[in-house]
């Protein structure tokens, strides 16, 4: 994604001053040196900074006299009423799509593939829409402001507006320090962590009147996963389906990379483009190298890289700059960080950057879509019979790290699908780290959220779409699409497609999760084409004992200052807990407790990482 911002007066047949939408990209530190274009014409002044020799990514804009209608696009689109947009001009496409708007219903919305933003002027009807694409590929926030409203595809970009600057949002903080990034909303929700800029959701519209601004649904996930069930999907028809998709994602092969890790779900990306593009054209790849205490998918991504051409490149953290790439990562972002691991996502994006690449593929969304984040695990148990056989290995082993995994995922379903206990149960505490009056004050609890599931399906369906549309995904699209925007680079994630979200929906349970594994059905299909190794993979690579290392050895002195000196986080987090908890951390040669000292330690770096960003 590349960085844009808008403002939409109110009285649309004005134009406002250029500066308007100029001045918000004033604010963002972006990592790489733009080009700035802008326009104005009535009703909406536009601004945006892109890379240099990268005119396959400007805005696309259509203009209908006639009608009073103007409509400015910001991001790629891949599909127009089913069909493809290959080989055509941003401002082409725009043309089609403002044709198809009739200013009675959003069908015109309806019928797009997308990661775009979509800025529709009716000035005969007196509107402006301004909509996100059906999965949230795209961000967009905005807040409103004297005579119009601003919106941007980066929440910071809207933290000042006629002389006001926001603050920290305190209740978004708080209920940050006791939630998971499984089930966390924080990027799923209107809501962000600065007050006065809130967030269109994914499938949402912004309609803006003289004197309304109204956010309303164009489109329901419901609608895919209500759909009768495949009775005997076959995984060559997915496969192709995911080729096809990823063909119509694709354009320039020397523009575009992809981020290869040692999973399935990257691999799979690899192979497709890499017979979509042909034999004769080396596929750009950027993967992690060896990140040292057991996380290394080199291996991995090498034998990949056998049965492809490619032009590998790698990325290993320096350990002496992690830190500092921690605090550039948090000057990008809405949010603190549920974890380091962004840090890793800053770099790669970097390195498509900085190798001249303009589009990067990812596979983000295959764990949600496709194998329902582990909620099958003890449905698989019940169809197989072997639900008290398990009972009895975890009760006899629940401390021992080879039973970690299934236990994580009966943990998944506990809180995502079900659990019959929980009404019996008093709430839970909040941790003992988390500033007491600040718990009052927000009426915080230990126990992750519940999340109402999406209305109308039964509990498997309804926590998968809610996962995909409001919690997990949401929140990692967020770290995706902001570091992209961070280097100029575009996304492509063909998971969240909405042909592939479709597909997905329409699975039975036992082809997400059957015999022990998540992705099934993915898996089926590219059976025979990867090494068993990478084609039943499921453990990923940056692992808490990378965290580990970073906190204690690499990035000590930077984080023992942040704790032992105070700051921001203090307003959050009881600090003698806090410092009790790290020296403990620091000091134990136990890797259970250091898991779960660790994040005390980190919720303290990261609100004041977030808080020093804002400054």
């Amino acid at each position: 994604m590349t960085a844009f911002s808008l403002w939409v007066p109110f009285d649309f047949n004005t134009k406002p001053p250029l500066e308007y939408a100029d001045r918000f990209l004033d604010t963002l530190s972006l990592a790489f040196d733009p080009i700035r274009i802008a326009d104005v014409r009535p009703g909406l002044a536009w601004a945006f900074a892109g890379r240099k020799g990268a005119e396959d990514q400007h805005p696309g804009q259509a203009l209908d006299e006639e009608r009073g209608a103007a409509l400015t696009v910001f991001g790629p689109v891949f599909e127009v009423s089913g069909q493809s947009t290959a080989g055509q001009s941003r401002d082409q496409i725009a043309v089609q799509i403002l044709a198809l708007y009739d200013g009675k219903s959003d069908q015109w919305l309806q019928s797009l593939r997308s990661h775009a933003v979509f800025v529709l002027i009716d000035r005969k009807r007196g509107h402006a829409i301004v909509a996100r694409d059906q999965m949230g590929s795209q961000p967009l926030y905005w807040r409103a402001g004297k005579g119009g409203v601003g919106l941007g595809n980066t929440a910071r970009s809207l933290i000042t507006m006629d002389g006001q600057r926001s603050g920290a949002n305190r209740g978004r903080i708080a209920q940050f320090l006791v939630e998971d990034v499984s089930v966390s909303d924080a990027c799923g929700t209107t809501e962000t962590y600065f007050n006065d800029v809130s967030r269109v959701l994914p499938g949402h519209l912004l309609q803006i009147t003289e004197n309304s601004i109204e956010q309303r649904a164009y489109f329901d996930i419901a609608t895919y996963f209500a759909e009768d069930k495949f009775t005997n999907p076959d995984p060559a028809a997915y496969r192709a389906l995911l080729a096809e998709v990823i063909a119509t994602q694709s354009t320039n092969p020397d523009t575009t990379g992809v981020t290869l890790s040692g999973g399935l779900d990257s691999p799979a990306i690899a192979l497709l483009l890499s017979q979509h593009v042909g034999p004769d054209t080396a596929l750009n790849t950027i993967s992690l190298g060896n990140l040292g205490q057991g996380a290394d998918e080199s291996e991995n991504v090498r034998s990949v890289l056998d049965d492809i051409r490619a032009n590998p490149r790698w990325v290993i953290p320096d350990e002496k700059a992690i830190f500092d790439v921690m605090r550039k990562t948090h000057s990008q972002l809405e949010a603190p960080l549920f974890s380091p691991s962004p840090a890793v996502f800053m770099l790669l994006k970097q390195s498509v950057a900085d190798a001249g690449m303009h589009q990067v593929f990812g596979g983000l969304g295959a764990d949600e879509a496709l194998g329902g984040l582990n909620m099958g695990f003890l449905r698989d148990l019940l169809v197989r019979g072997q639900l008290a056989t398990f009972w009895s290995e975890v009760t006899a082993a629940s401390k021992v790290n080879a039973m970690r995994q299934d236990l994580s995922r009966f943990g998944v379903f506990r809180e995502h699908v079900h659990d019959p206990f929980r009404s019996m149960r008093p709430p839970p505490k909040p941790p003992a780290w988390v500033d007491p009056g600040l718990a009052q004050e927000f009426n915080l609890h230990g126990g992750r959220p519940v999340r109402p599931r999406i209305a109308r399906l039964d509990c498997f369906d309804g926590r998968n779409a809610a996962i995909l549309i409001r919690t997990f995904t949401q929140s990692f699209l967020h770290y995706e699409a902001q570091l992209g925007i961070a280097w100029g680079v575009e996304n492509r994630f063909p998971y969240l497609d909405p042909r592939i979200i479709s597909y997905a929906a329409r699975l039975p349970w036992h082809e997400k999760f059957s015999q022990g594994l998540y992705k099934h059905h993915h898996r089926k299909a590219f059976d025979g084409l990867f090494p068993e190794k990478i084609a039943m993979q499921q453990k990923k690579s940056l692992i808490p004992a990378v965290h580990d290392h970073w906190l204690r050895v690499a990035a000590q002195e930077p984080v023992r200052d942040i704790v032992e000196s105070g700051g921001a986080w203090t307003n959050y987090l009881d600090a003698k807990t806090v410092r009790q908890e790290y020296r403990t951390y620091v000091a134990s040669t136990d890797e259970i407790e250091r898991n779960r000292l660790r994040r005390s330690t980190w919720r303290a770096v990261t609100i004041e990482l977030f808080h020093q960003s804002m400054q």
